[in-house]
């Protein structure tokens, strides 16, 4: 099911929006990039002034889920070069790529939330 996965080909660094997650090759299209593992959360299990609350992510209709690995790195664009494919039963998401994507550029994904920052 992920036998394309390139997440070792992944670096983190500063950028322009602050430390991100950058491809060190060319990626396609459609190409999952990045698998993690998540745990599922109740929507009322993190105090809404906890360091966790920046990171749950919609998962089902009763639980959102918050991944383990690089997925927490990647920054939020208005037009992303990645998205966020679920898998429920693994508890596994997948970053996948929306387009190609360039040696040294970097992952982003549209987060589906109200902001609390102004997008660069």
């Amino acid at each position: 099911m992920f036998a394309d996965i390139l997440h070792h080909w992944l670096d983190v660094r500063e950028g322009p929006r602050g430390r991100g997650v950058f491809s060190l090759t060319r990626t396609p299209r459609g190409i999952c990039i990045l698998r993690d593992h998540v745990i599922e959360v109740g929507f009322d299990d993190i105090v809404e002034r906890s360091v966790l609350n920046a990171y749950p992510m919609a998962w089902t209709e009763t639980h959102n889920a918050i991944a383990f690995g690089l997925t927490n790195l990647i920054n939020h664009s208005d037009t992303p070069n990645c998205t966020i494919l679920r898998f429920p039963k693994e508890r596994v998401i997948c970053v996948t790529a929306l387009q190609r994507i360039s040696v040294d550029e970097e992952l982003t994904i549209r987060y589906a939330c109200d902001l609390w920052f102004t997008p660069t």
